[in-house]
């Protein structure tokens, strides 16, 4: 039998058909229908659709659209966390703002580019410096060619390793017609035909970063042999190159007209590197210490240059940003950009004081370990962590302070949002819940003081780097330096652990890889070493299968319901449904970020328009459950809850803008407000019929007792 075709019994012989799609975090197709035996019915190896073995009574079907498999399911995904500096500099460029599009984009993303080539470099430096300098030069090597040669070997085996994990593609689905984007739908770059394939530039990207790599490791050769400047020359047509890619969306590009012409330079500046390299490999021994004796050469200044170029490039980004928020259109204050629109800064700012802090750390946790001398950049950027972990630690005990002194209103909030004579264990769960998630409302806070700390914890490392002493006493200087080095070791040593544990187990790999859940959903854009983006494949997986169903499966409805990250993905679903099938889909959101995060951090990809035109085009279709102690999701189509208790009001988001309205609380403790609905977190229960559930805020959304009501609603005519 073909895999790629439905199995017998696939066909639909109820109504309605309830299609669910997961978030993070690996989900079991088990888990996601909430059955105990299940099969596929559809899909390949990778993106799948189980169904249960045991139909329902009710007639209806239930199914599952499985996409794990896409971040999680080999031991090589596990070494993705090698990758996280450069998935976040990618990140970065998918939350640009939404305003203006022309040279402050170009721009930005020029920026980012370069910062990402930058990460790459000070990956390879650190791999030299602990492989080559310490290990095979200072340590137990003792400078001994054939020791220097075999460090050589190992750190190009690691780039390799690297470049390896980024150049992986999610396979096509399997043969047959393929859903494409209406021609009717809201102007986003979901519904940009390229956005799956990310920026076409990403083979020559990836060359670039080759090359890069490659010319990190002749800096020695080169710098001992008095020829430092070839490297850096090399080094700087090379950024030339990658700043002159411009904007991705952009068509007519230098680049391209060129064609083959405009690839010379880097074939040219690729046989430089690699002639480096050999020269490199081929002098080994006493030559690559030079002068002092004892230690590599040019080391130090290849990584104080690469540190100034990351933060000249998050300078320029910044002005970039600032710039490209003027124009953007107004929204509700619920949707207002996060970080008041810095977040693509912020981002690129954590990318880079992680890449530099995994390098840093890898190198001062070696030396611990063998001893030796290191350049004085690192004790520079361990004195800028220290400022960053001091700091931190002072923002945190605020918060938990301001949260412990508001536990009484939120006891209050909690009993408000039940009947009188409730358990008082079920309110006290639900207030601890209200605490968990109210820590999110400090997400902005949060971001913009991390961005002010990174920035002091650089002005710190660029000072070091300038000769200044710290301020005050040498003692302060001590304990910075003593701090950062903890964190810096604890950090590096933590990311090795955490990727040994994905390799070699696959629930540790599922929980390390939630993070490329949502990371690899967006395309390469600026770094092209990043796992492979796996959103065109499962959005169209996903609108695929609803149009079979409702053409050829028989069905005559079509629930989407989109858990979480899985929300994202059944938005963009809707992009590709034909219109003549729409008035036969219906979406079910829980769990969502698309408010909280993608509306506000995202944009270009969630713009209002998009909620907007999908509450028009489904017609009263739409409900959108979420509970108010979820710490991770949220609530998306309505605002401005008033206290519960008195009379119950809220402001919902409409197709051509937005209302206010009376809200009403069910028997089961569901305030209802328009089209989306808070279920009370812990449900209200009776356990002589049913266990009760306790407090739940992320999960299992689909086995609370308002989740059949809620599945039922989606189909009542509108004001039924």
């Amino acid at each position: 039998m073909d895999p790629t075709q439905p199995r017998p019994g696939a066909e639909v012989t109820g109504r309605t058909v309830e299609l669910r799609v997961h978030g993070v975090s690996g989900t079991s197709p088990e888990d996601l229908l909430g059955e105990p035996v299940v099969t596929q019915v559809a899909g390949d190896g990778l993106g799948r659709f189980f169904r249960p073995v045991a139909p329902r009574a009710d007639g209806t079907v239930l199914e599952g659209y499985h996409w794990a498999l896409f971040t999680s399911g080999s031991w090589r995904q596990g070494l993705w966390f090698l990758l996280l500096p450069f998935g976040l500099a990618n990140l970065a460029a998918h939350a640009l703002p939404a305003g203006r599009t022309g040279p402050e984009r170009v721009v930005a993303l020029a920026a980012l580019r370069l910062l990402g080539a930058a990460l790459t470099a000070t990956l390879a430096l650190g791999a030299l410096t602990v492989l080559v300098d310490l290990v095979a030069v200072q340590g137990p090597g003792r400078g001994r060619p054939w020791a220097v040669v075999t460090g050589l070997a190992v750190v190009v085996g690691v780039l390799a390793v690297v470049a390896l994990l980024g150049r992986g593609r999610v396979p096509a689905p399997p043969p047959g017609p393929q859903a494409v984007v209406a021609p009717d739908v809201p102007r986003t770059v979901l519904a940009d035909p390229g956005f799956g394939a990310g920026d076409p530039d990403v083979p020559v990207l990836r060359r670039l970063h080759v090359l890069v790599g490659l010319l990190v490791l002749a800096v020695p050769g080169w710098t001992a042999a008095g020829l430092a400047w070839v490297p850096a020359a090399a080094a700087a047509v090379t950024g030339a190159v990658v700043l002159g890619l411009g904007d991705p969306r952009t068509p007519g590009r230098w680049w391209r007209r060129a064609g083959p012409v405009a690839r010379r330079p880097v074939a040219v500046l690729a046989a430089v590197g690699v002639g480096a390299g050999a020269v490199l490999a081929t002098v080994g021994g006493r030559l690559l210490v030079g002068d002092t004796g004892d230690r590599l050469v040019g080391l130090g200044g290849a990584l104080t240059t690469l540190v100034v170029t990351g933060a000249a490039c998050l300078v320029v980004l910044l002005g970039a940003v600032l710039l490209g928020r003027r124009g953007a259109a107004p929204v509700p204050a619920p949707f207002r950009p996060l970080a008041a629109g810095l977040s693509a800064w912020v981002v690129a700012v954590v990318a880079a004081a992680l890449g530099l802090g995994f390098t840093a750390g890898l190198v001062w946790a070696t030396r611990r370990v063998l001893g030796g001398e290191v350049a004085g950049v690192y004790r520079a950027t361990a004195a800028g962590w220290g400022v960053a972990v001091v700091g931190l630690a002072a923002v945190g005990v605020a918060v938990l302070v301001a949260r412990a002194r508001s536990a009484p209103g939120r006891r209050s909030r909690a009993a408000a949002s039940y009947p009188p004579g409730t358990d008082g264990r079920v309110v006290e769960s639900a207030a601890t819940g209200l605490w968990l998630a109210g820590l999110r409302s400090w997400a902005p806070g949060v971001l913009v003081g991390l961005a002010a700390l990174t920035v002091l914890a650089a002005g710190v490392l660029l000072a070091g780097l300038a000769g200044v002493p710290l301020p005050d006493a040498e003692p302060v200087g001590r304990v910075l330096v003593g701090v950062g080095t903890v964190a810096l070791v604890g950090f590096a040593v933590g990311l090795l652990l955490a990727g040994r544990g994905a390799v070699l187990h696959p629930a540790v790999r599922r929980g390390v890889n939630v993070l490329w859940d949502v990371v690899a959903f967006w395309p390469r854009e600026v770094h092209p070493v990043v796992p492979p983006p796996y959103s065109r494949r499962a959005v169209g997986d996903v609108a695929t299968r609803v149009g079979w169903l409702l053409t050829r499966g028989g069905a005559d409805r079509v629930t989407l319901v989109g858990y979480s990250q899985g929300s994202l993905i059944c938005l963009a679903a809707l992009l590709q449904v034909p219109p003549g099938l729409r008035p036969r889909v219906a979406l079910v959101t829980h769990a969502s970020q698309l408010r909280l995060v993608y509306a506000r951090v995202f944009p270009r990809a969630v713009p209002l328009a998009l909620l907007r035109w999908t509450l028009g085009v489904l017609d009263g279709r739409w409900l959108s459950l979420f509970r108010a102690t979820d710490p991770f999701g949220g609530p998306v189509l309505a605002w401005g809850r008033s206290p519960d208790g008195g009379l119950l009001t809220s402001t919902r988001l409409t197709a051509d803008g937005q209302d206010d309205g009376v809200d009403v609380v069910g028997a089961d403790g569901v305030r209802v407000s328009g089209t989306e609905w808070r279920l009370p977190d812990p449900a209200v229960v009776d356990p002589q019929e049913r266990p009760w559930p306790g407090r739940r805020g992320h999960t299992d959304h689909t086995r609370d007792p308002a989740w059949p009501a809620a599945l039922a609603a989606v189909w009542r005519p509108p004001g039924g």
